[in-house]
């Protein structure tokens, strides 16, 4: 069973359970769902077997796609799965149903061996033919390579950070290329492996980490353009192969000893911290809130937890078909690029118990959003501006920095080194978070109307404008952040959220406007559910649902799989006010202003069902996990 911690707009909320027993004898089985109730979703007390059976953390298998090649990485964006096939080339999926992903269409021009996406873009590290960018802006037709650089290696890894890409090159080192003209990429510079063979990278802010497959991880000061610098170089052992940052912990999947946890608060210094065996090794890894997922290539995938004394748990495991290489976990749904076996998609659920309440973060005024990143939250403290904790020990939050915008700051969401705040009259403020102790102001723009929320997908900021809308926002150059276009909402917009090509707007009693931003020089209304009555305030987006607070009028479960003709499935009544909702696995977890938090399962979407409740001190707003 997993731990989750949710962060409301203004308490901490701890997850925990609670079991008790009839009198009499009784025996925990926790290696078993077989005598799970249907829903499988509580405890079961079965007093004639004298049995008590709780619902462990587990993993179900869910679909697969056959691709051209041996699948060996996956990138998630949006409905589409992205699979580099090595000699299949480059494999478009589509996932909008994860328990039945389908192949769409692909490009085998080329040898794919890793690929990350970003806005219209999929960049893949293509080994003898260097990086190759693939236009993929509209999915459903056949990708299109628009640019490629050949480095002088073997390109095994790959990520993009602005309009960079790095490029692991086996032992020719780290290559930079610029990517602002993707037709046309240029190198800016390359970093000597001084002997190393450099798998993959992962960019986190002005420091690159490689994964060198002869043994180590290195960190690299990217600040100074041109001028490359080694921060440090810790000794690993083994082969590591792919890495993933969060937070203050990098964690390395080694193909010879299982995944390793590297301390990297200061990278200069980095410092092995744990290391969890495992028989078949490691080879791709992805963190998702406490949890790692691990792909290992003689099994299958192991969902490890980690608390904050980094010491690892299994918590589950699960046989899949081909050979495990590359995973990435979106949503309910952990993919998996499995060689021959093409992709494979895991369900991941955890039962998400009757909440307790943790620690209180004492603030000046209210708060109005939040976002959690790795272990640090960003909270949106109105006239406060945006304050920085540290949650490594979520039990003891620690607050690191804060800038006082010059509006009143309602929402925040934050892309690497980069936090973009809606600060309501004074429009969006983009602020460097590198160092967040001292977060600075990189610009701002200013809307015409007043920035509630904001929502950062690709190159665009999108905020809900209250009375002025939708407003996109092109941020590619955060220095200089200039208007894209504009949707004017019928009524007042307070929340926004994107998914693929649509973002989907709470808009009072305009209720939900969903907008078609494929162009974002021109949105236009895609469709809209605004019964008599809505009141939309809040909303969040998972698989093929909406779930919309809407005030007085509780929590609508609206279908948007046809995001022109949006469904109302089910309606729960909350006691409240419902504002807001977070999906975790079976759950969502929902803000109902003076009456606190509800916890319902949704794993039957039209029939929710209340499991939990939770009374809070003030008034609850918008939450994360």
């Amino acid at each position: 069973m997993t731990r989750k911690t949710v962060f409301i707009a203004i308490a901490l909320l701890v997850c925990s359970s609670v079991a008790g027993a009839q009198p009499g004898r009784w025996i925990e089985q926790f290696d078993s769902c077989a005598n799970i109730d249907s829903a499988g979703t509580t405890a079961l007390v079965d007093t004639v077997a004298s049995m008590l059976t709780l619902n462990p953390f587990r993993m179900t298998t869910g679909g697969s796609a056959a691709t051209p090649g041996f699948a060996i990485a996956v990138a998630v964006w949006g409905d589409y799965a992205y699979v580099a096939g090595y000699e299949g080339g480059l494999s478009v999926i589509d996932i909008s149903d994860p328990a039945n992903p389908v192949h769409v269409d692909g490009t085998g021009l080329f040898i794919a061996f890793d690929v990350v996406v970003s806005g219209d873009f999929a960049f893949v590290a293509a080994d003898t033919s260097g990086l190759v960018i693939v236009d993929i802006s509209d999915p459903g037709v056949q990708p299109v390579v628009v640019g490629s650089y050949n480095t002088a290696g073997f390109a095994w890894g790959v990520d993009v950070d602005g309009d960079v890409a790095y490029i692991a090159d086996g032992d020719s080192g780290l290559v930079a290329i610029d990517v602002s003209d993707p037709t046309n990429p240029q190198e800016l510079w390359v970093y000597d492996s001084s002997g190393g063979q450099y798998i993959s990278v992962d960019v986190e802010g002005d420091v690159v980490y490689v994964a060198d497959g002869l043994g180590g991880l290195e960190a690299v000061d990217v600040f100074e353009t041109g001028n490359p610098d080694q921060l440090d170089y810790l000794d690993l052992g083994g082969a590591p192969f792919r890495l993933t940052v969060e937070g203050p912990i990098a964690f390395v999947a080694n193909e010879n000893f299982g995944v390793q946890a590297v301390l990297v608060v200061e990278p200069w210094a980095m410092d092995l911290w744990d290391t969890l065996p495992l028989d078949q090794g490691a080879v791709g890894v992805a963190s998702d809130g406490d949890v790692l997922y691990v792909s290992s290539p003689g099994y299958g995938l192991y969902a490890v937890r980690y608390d904050a004394d980094m010491e690892f748990t299994v918590v589950d495991s699960l046989a899949i078909p081909g050979v495990s290489i590359g995973v990435q976990v979106a949503g309910e749904y952990a993919f998996i690029a499995a060689e021959a076996a093409g992709l494979q998609s895991v369900r991941i659920a955890a039962l998400l118990p009757e909440p307790l309440a943790g620690p209180a973060v004492p603030t000046p005024v209210g708060v109005s959003g939040v976002h959690v990143d790795g272990v640090l939250l960003y909270a949106a403290e109105g006239g406060a501006g945006l304050r920085i904790y540290d949650l490594f020990d979520a039990s003891q939050p620690e607050l690191l920095g804060a800038y006082d915008t010059p509006g009143n700051c309602m929402g925040v969401d934050v892309a690497g080194p980069i936090a973009f705040v809606a600060d309501q009259a004074a429009g969006l403020q983009i602020l460097e978070v590198t160092d967040p102790e001292f977060p600075d102001l990189v610009s701002g723009y200013d809307t015409d109307g007043n920035a509630m929320m904001v929502d950062v997908s690709g190159d665009y900021a999108y905020v809900a404008d209250h009375g002025n809308g939708l407003v996109i926002i092109d941020v590619s150059d955060v220095s200089n952040p200039t208007l894209a276009g504009t949707y004017d909402t019928p009524d007042m917009s307070t929340d926004v959220e994107v998914h693929g090509k649509h973002a989907f707007v709470a808009d009072l009693t305009g209720g939900l406007q969903i907008v078609d931003v494929s162009n974002p020089s021109n949105p236009t209304l895609a469709g809209a559910y605004d019964r008599p009555g809505a009141f939309a305030v809040g909303l969040t987006v998972s698989g093929n649902y909406c779930y919309l607070g809407n005030d007085h009028g509780g929590l609508q479960v609206i279908d948007v799989s046809d995001p022109t003709a949006p469904a109302l499935v089910a309606t729960y009544n909350t006691p409240g006010q419902a504002r807001d909702a977070v999906i975790s696995g079976d759950f969502a977890v929902v803000t109902d202003h003076n009456d606190g938090i509800l916890v319902l399962d949704i794993s039957t979407p039209s029939s929710p069902l209340l499991r939990g409740t939770l009374a809070t001190s003030s008034y609850t707003r918008h939450l994360a996990i």
